[in-house]
């Protein structure tokens, strides 16, 4: 891991620490794509249980809630 560390102090105490934030933001990345898959698995196992409404009721639903003419 190729990080870079700029410490300014003062009074021998770490001021700031500035990292590179390419680690960081792979670490995000993974994490959000670990939710999205965890979602769609939960998804899936639901509807396979049957539970949920058809997407047609949902559209028609939303779209009368929301005054939205098709």
């Amino acid at each position: 891991m190729d990080t870079k560390k700029d410490t300014h102090s003062v009074k021998r105490r770490p001021k700031a620490v500035v990292q590179d934030s390419a680690p960081n933001q792979r670490l995000l990345d993974t994490a959000a794509n670990g939710d999205a898959r965890e979602g769609i698995r939960q998804g899936l196992a639901e509807a396979m249980e049957g539970q949920g409404i058809d997407a047609e009721v949902f559209f028609a639903e939303f779209e009368a809630k929301h005054g939205i003419q098709a």
